[in-house]
């Protein structure tokens, strides 16, 4: 191109691009502002709880704290909630490996305060917590999440 012609199709370019628009991190655009960083924040958190989480959660989620900022008009459709999680950075993962298994202060706990809730027990009535391991099997490995998380020991 010419220069001058390049000035003009740059000028004409500036004209017809929105600012923000351009400058988005996302191609959607945020309706709900607010309840955006509600729902980030909520979001945030949850994962920080190490909670299992899944688009229908987020959708019932969405859903209440639209109702409580008073947005009447928004209905968290499947299609919302697949641009939040883009524009978010959410991915379903694989939670993998034992290391999210054990609370470490809960055994700590448990290792004072076992002694004297079981000091009365017969050791016939006391059981490994391994023989129970079908509610290993009910455990959904496969979260929401905006990072790798730790995962549970699997059922053997």
């Amino acid at each position: 191109f010419k220069p001058e012609m390049k000035e003009k199709w740059k000028s004409i370019l500036e004209d017809e691009i929105i600012p923000d628009r351009y400058n988005a991190k996302s191609e959607y655009p945020v309706r709900y502002p607010q309840l955006e960083s509600k729902m980030y924040s909520w979001f945030v958190a949850k994962e920080r709880q190490n909670a299992v989480l899944t688009d229908n959660i987020i959708h019932t989620k969405a859903k209440a704290v639209a109702q409580e900022l008073g947005f009447d008009d928004f209905k968290a459709s499947a299609k919302w909630v697949s641009r939040f999680k883009k524009r978010n950075g959410i991915n379903v993962r694989v939670m993998h490996g034992e290391a999210g298994s054990t609370d470490k202060i809960m055994v700590s706990i448990a290792h004072t305060v076992l002694p004297t809730l079981l000091k009365d027990t017969r050791l016939c009535n006391i059981y490994n917590c391994d023989e129970t391991g079908v509610f290993f099997r009910a455990f959904n490995k496969r979260s929401l999440c905006t990072a790798i998380r730790k995962g549970l020991k699997d059922a053997k």
